[in-house]
């Protein structure tokens, strides 16, 4: 046996073991091959066995669970493989970010709702709840072969968790950096931007323009509230009620990338600030006799 005896089902298998190793029996049973299609446990069994002879997977079975993944010694084997297999699935960006930009909305509530489980980020729905927003764009992205769908049933209900794709793209990762395209983080001024959104970033509790204000006693009110209306207009902020606010979302992308790219610089720049008004303040000296 070689890897020119492998059928498409083969293929798209091996493709969802590679992307989520290790996968236990209980995940891999109910998995997807296609949007319409899932595999029979006969069938699974059947091509996890083929898989297995052709040392391209692992199969360890102990006496409560079956454990499934890569075989680390055919590595380059495999990715020669899948290589081929994504080349002729279209397994491209371009492919989901365009519905991306038609469902902007979708996208950030499929972040805001993604668990992770074992190093595995998923977007789980069932027949009691499901967010039509992010359903319909996990839809697209399983038409894009960009999730890997798993479905069961249990106490009469049914469940449904989207896992997404992190070989040869970074689903995840992905739609965090078109997320941040959008609202143009790089854009964003040390001085004003980031001074308000990391109010709202560490604060327990939602500030309000006048809140806001207090940071900018430079600033008339009219000033400050021109600057959170550019933020709003953005996308990055809302307003609830007079209350400022970063949808859940946002501000998990938000955060991680003002931690990573922009605390330093805002640090040093509150630095400088504080420097400068402690030398323009009076100093009162006191000298003992």
């Amino acid at each position: 046996m070689n890897e020119h005896q492998l059928s498409e089902e083969d293929l798209h298998l091996l493709d969802i073991i590679t992307n989520l190793e290790p996968l236990m029996q209980y995940q891999i049973s109910g998995v997807w091959l296609t949007k319409n299609r899932s595999l029979a446990t006969e069938e699974l069994d059947e091509i996890l066995n083929k898989l297995s002879q052709l040392q391209l997977i692992s199969v360890e079975k102990t006496e409560y669970q079956m454990i499934v993944s890569s075989n680390p010694l055919a590595k380059e084997k495999v990715m020669n493989i899948l290589t081929d297999f994504w080349k002729h699935r279209k397994i491209e960006t371009e492919t989901f970010l365009a519905d991306a930009e038609k469902n902007q909305t979708g996208v950030l509530k499929l972040i805001e709702l993604k668990s992770t489980q074992d190093d595995k980020w998923y977007v789980g729905f069932s027949d009691y709840y499901r967010d039509s927003q992010s359903y319909d764009f996990c839809q697209k992205l399983m038409d894009a072969s960009m999730v890997f769908k798993q479905t069961w049933s249990s106490k009469k209900h049914y469940y449904e968790n989207y896992y997404l794709r992190k070989i040869p793209i970074d689903v995840e990762k992905t739609l965090q950096d078109f997320i941040l395209s959008k609202v143009n983080a790089e854009g964003l001024e040390l001085e004003t931007d980031w001074r308000i959104l990391s109010i709202l970033m560490f604060s327990e509790t939602a500030p309000k323009v006048e809140d806001i204000a207090l940071n900018f006693p430079n600033l008339t009110s009219d000033e400050v509230n021109e600057l959170v209306t550019r933020l709003e207009n953005r996308g990055i902020l809302t307003r609830e009620r007079e209350e400022l606010k970063l949808p859940k979302a946002t501000k998990d992308i938000i955060k991680s990338f003002f931690v990573l790219n922009r605390y330093q610089d805002f640090k040093n720049l509150l630095t400088q600030q504080l420097r400068k008004r402690w030398v323009k303040e009076p100093q009162i000296c006191f000298f003992s006799v």
